[in-house]
């Protein structure tokens, strides 16, 4: 006889019998319903991945469901390796809150805004953080900013150690998979098999220990608006293999073929959860659970949204859309030149001719038209002040002489021919005519109207190209601390400069999100923004427009939208996340501002 282990089926039957046909598997609830009776009961021993693009909830839903579990006796591990302890804390904090005001957003402050002072709400605090201490004692939370590198090895490591140390066995969640740093002994150039060995040595532990690790993981950026598979997880087969269960988070405007970016701007997110993978239990592309995902309180909650609320987000969904072409981006840098055919990239297939010279605000007020005209598809028509007024983001600040230099900008534009050939999938396009095709409006001097039949060529270009990047106009609204007033703020004064710099930063800062870059020069700010060199530009205003960005970046942070800054001398250096600026959250208007808003 070999030295394996024999069990004949006979064996099986009567451990059955005995056991009266229960089996003695624990269920750790999720705290949503739906998902729970998937799963037959709740997340189990195994192996658990979830994965979802950036932005759509991942980790705050890992940690509703880790707190969930906590607050019933189990302990839980959390190792985070993206997200502070101190979020964690607001989120929980915040959604504690919206919970015990009946899911009333106006009564209660979003996680961002708890890390600031928040007066008149202390006795509302106080009562939630009682309240999570039900769960707190048994819910435990290691970063990868407490000294060590987190591997899978260290927990591994660590889990042993607690089960030794606790005598219990815990439920373990790891955010996100790409940020376990590999093990020495398992560091491989080819991130792939490096990803294998962590999943391998997790799956194991799982197994091992007889416990649940619930997995995060990012997606391919192919997967990010078609609906869900299990090639969508990035740098390993072994994920799908491995994994016990395989859960994957899509908008649910992506499986009715409509693009996620725009059902991410709402308050209230139609989101569903498809099980692609149970080895015990029913699963398939269409099985999902649907959820209602309010993410400035980090909360989910089963089913799918109130008609009337979606309703509401759709009429408070304001953006700012900025041309990130080529085209565009080469004429703000004033990398461009005037007439023939000379504006040529040798990486990309696209080339260029203007017959005159345009600037970075000239095309700050092509981004507002475009805007403008964007919202309202039937309007063929905007008013030179509301131009002015979406690029300042203060309605009641709006001079007869920003508004006269907008309308004599308007009119030069009118007569500047461009041309743009481009070259997609093998065929040639070309986009040409009047820069901006308008005319004035009979005896209203101050209203433009589009030529019938006739499209703004750089715009034609960035719609079949899809190089429109989006940005909510709050940001383009900046406020400072008002020294007169405790606590309140009040809008930075608005110029041609400032306008520019405002659109310049949005552009630059969202490309260093995208890239990882954290520097910028004030030589190419300059550049951005005034079309010039440094030495070419007057020392005062080198200093103004130094002092408008630092103040521009401080209302930045304060929103969220940057977690810090420094001035290095040469430039500034962003410091720490840069955050998606889709998912930033403002607090409501009053009905006087909404008012101007619109007019």
């Amino acid at each position: 006889m070999s030295d394996f282990d024999k069990a004949r089926m006979k064996e099986y039957l009567e451990k059955f019998r005995e056991n009266s046909g229960s089996a003695k598997i624990l269920r750790y609830r999720t705290g949503l319903e739906k998902l729970d009776q998937y799963l037959s009961g709740g997340l189990q021993a195994g192996l658990t991945v979830l994965g979802a693009v950036p932005s759509l909830g991942k980790t705050t839903l890992a940690l509703q469901i880790a707190e969930t579990i906590a607050k019933s006796g189990t302990p839980v591990i959390y190792y985070s390796l993206e997200v502070s302890a101190e979020w964690i804390f607001m989120k929980a904090v915040s959604r504690q809150m919206f919970l015990d005001s009946e899911l009333n957003g106006r009564a209660c402050p979003s996680a961002n805004e708890l890390r600031r002072v928040w007066t008149g709400k202390e006795e509302a605090i106080l009562s939630s953080l009682e309240k999570l201490q039900a769960g707190a004692e048994n819910l435990y939370i290691v970063t990868s900013n407490q000294g060590r590198a987190l591997t899978a090895q260290f927990i591994t490591d660590d889990v042993n150690e607690f089960i030794k140390e606790k005598g219990k066995r815990p439920v373990v969640f790891i955010d996100y998979l790409q940020l376990l740093s590999p093990d020495d002994k398992t560091s491989y150039q080819d991130n792939r098999r490096s990803t294998d060995v962590v999943i391998e040595k997790l799956s194991t532990l799982a197994r091992g220990k007889n416990l649940p690790v619930f997995l995060i993981s990012s997606l391919s950026r192919s997967s990010y608006d078609t609906p869900a598979r299990m090639q969508d997880f990035k740098d390993s087969g072994s994920i799908e293999y491995s994994a016990d269960v395989l859960l994957e988070m899509q908008m649910c405007a992506v499986r009715e073929g409509k693009k996620s970016a725009r059902a991410m701007k709402k308050s209230i997110r139609d989101v569903e959860l498809v099980i692609l993978k149970q080895r015990y239990g029913e699963c398939g592309e269409d099985v999902a659970v649907r959820l209602s995902y309010y993410p400035k309180f980090n909360l989910f909650l089963d089913g799918q949204p109130e008609k009337k609320g979606q309703d509401e987000d759709r009429k408070r969904q304001r953006s700012f859309f900025i041309n990130n072409s080529l085209v565009m981006n080469r004429i703000r840098k004033d990398d461009y030149r005037v007439g023939g055919e000379g504006n040529t990239d040798a990486e990309t297939p696209t080339s260029f001719a203007i017959s005159d010279h345009i600037d970075s605000y000239d095309c700050a007020i092509l981004d507002a038209i475009y805007t403008l005209i964007h919202e309202n598809p039937g309007k063929r028509s905007f008013h030179a002040r509301g131009v002015y007024t979406l690029l300042a983001g203060e309605p009641k600040s709006v001079s007869g002489d920003s508004r006269q230099e907008i309308e004599n900008r308007v009119r030069r534009m009118e007569k500047i021919r461009i041309s743009i050939a481009h070259e997609k999938d093998n065929k040639r396009k070309e986009y040409a005519g009047s820069l901006l095709p308008v005319t004035q409006r009979g005896g209203d001097q101050t209203v433009f109207c589009f030529r019938k039949g006739e499209e703004m060529p750089l715009y034609q270009y960035a719609e079949d190209c899809r190089h429109f990047q989006r940005f909510p106009r709050e940001l383009l609204q900046v406020t400072e601390a008002d020294p007169r007033k405790p606590d309140a703020r009040r809008p930075i004064r608005n110029d041609k400069t400032r306008i520019q710099l405002k659109v310049f930063l949005m552009n630059q800062i969202d490309f260093r999100r995208y890239k990882g870059y954290e520097n910028m020069r004030y030589d190419a700010i300059f550049a951005g923004v005034f079309g010039k060199k440094a030495d070419d530009i007057r020392e005062r205003d080198r200093d103004n427009c130094i002092e408008a960005e630092k103040r521009i970046l401080d209302y930045y942070k304060y929103v969220g939208y940057l977690e810090d800054y420094r001035d290095y001398g040469e430039g500034i250096e962003l410091v720490g996340k840069i955050r998606d600026p889709e998912s930033l959250e403002f607090p409501e208007k009053s009905a006087e501002d909404a008012a101007n808003d619109k007019k």
